[in-house]
């Protein structure tokens, strides 16, 4: 304002020119900003479209973005990419994209360009054993179980979510045998586990009874480790979910204005105030098909608010009420509850 005055501005311009300009900062970006997103826009449809499978890896590797680990995870089974578990003798630091010719310790991976996970993101790996891990499989790669206990020295919870994540299945063995493997070669001493194994015989382990891990568990531990599932899709974890009787959100289009019901996995949720000051929520839910956000204003978020804390998978009926672009549409929610059962199909 001093320049403008200096400049022999009027009063009234500068005070109009400053109000103007004060406003533009909270809805609008420079010419020059916008035209950087358009290019980075243009650039991510392209490689998404033609590339998609190094685009969603680079996003993954990323780690940012407003959406969780879990939403992109989704998006790439709806593409049809597939995911590999982490391998010690992969030593990259991000996101990779492998050809797999058949499936390897992930049994939902499909022939094909697939996205193998970094040792990194396995859940409480501390720096020191990844320091190690880095510094030896550089030297030369892991050849047993034995021979990565030796080099990396890795605390037990370590060893634990490794195996739990599939990270040594390329060295041979159940996820049972695995663990033995572990325990018999643990230099873990606080632990007190190698005691168990000191004067064992490679071969005695392999007879020790314990239950192969099924598939609904290996999600779990996956889930827990990664934030999302590996060897299979999110919704597999909740197969006691008659997803067949429910609306699949791919064809919401086909009914605007409509009520429909739908069923989903939470992805996102968000408290917000109304403009009156009633409390408000949107959640974003998501099938096989497709995702699609859900606006629960005051009165519905009163009755069934609840509901999208207590259940991970929902029942929802709404209003598909379409952009006026239509371009796309939310739901206007009416009800939320929980999911039929797949045993019990009117079970609420």
């Amino acid at each position: 304002m001093q320049a403008a005055k200096e400049r022999r501005h009027e009063a009234r311009s500068i005070t109009y020119v400053w109000d103007l300009v004060a406003e533009f900062q909270g809805c609008a970006f420079c010419r020059a900003h916008s035209t950087a997103y358009a290019v980075e826009a243009y650039q991510g449809a392209y490689a998404e479209h033609y590339h998609p499978a190094e685009f969603m890896a680079g996003v993954l590797t990323n780690g940012k973005g407003f959406y969780s680990s879990l939403v992109y995870t989704l998006e790439c089974h709806r593409l049809g990419i597939g995911f590999l578990s982490s391998d010690v003798n992969t030593p990259a630091d991000g996101f990779t994209v492998e050809f797999s010719t058949a499936p390897h310790g992930t049994p939902a991976a499909p022939m094909g360009k697939a996205i193998r996970l970094p040792i990194q993101a396995i859940k409480d790996l501390g720096e020191a054993t990844l320091a190690r891990w880095r510094a030896e499989v550089a030297r030369a790669p892991y050849t047993s179980i034995r021979d990565f206990c030796e080099r990396v020295c890795p605390e037990g919870t370590e060893a634990l979510n490794l195996i739990c994540a599939g990270a040594f299945d390329s060295l041979g063995g159940g996820r049972t045998e695995q663990f033995w493997r572990c325990m018999h070669c643990s230099r873990d001493v606080n632990a007190g586990a190698d005691w168990l194994f000191r004067e064992a015989r490679e071969d005695d382990i392999r007879a020790t009874f314990r239950e192969e891990p099924t598939l609904l568990q290996m999600l779990q531990y996956e889930l827990e480790l990664f934030g999302y599932t590996v060897s299979g899709h999110s919704l597999d974890l909740h197969p006691q979910v008659a997803w067949n009787t429910y609306c699949p959100i791919s064809e919401l289009h086909r009914y605007p204005n409509q009520r429909v019901t739908v069923c989903g996995l939470i992805i996102v949720s968000r408290s917000h105030l109304q403009q009156d000051g009633q409390p408000m929520k949107f959640i974003s839910i998501c099938d096989r098909t497709g995702i699609v956000e859900c606006e629960i204003f005051a009165a519905a978020y009163r009755k069934y608010g609840l509901n999208t804390v207590r259940y991970p998978v929902v029942e929802v009926t709404g209003e598909v009420k379409p952009f006026d672009n239509g371009a796309g549409y939310t739901l206007d929610v009416l009800r939320v509850e929980r999911a039929r059962n797949v045993n019990n199909e009117g079970e609420k």
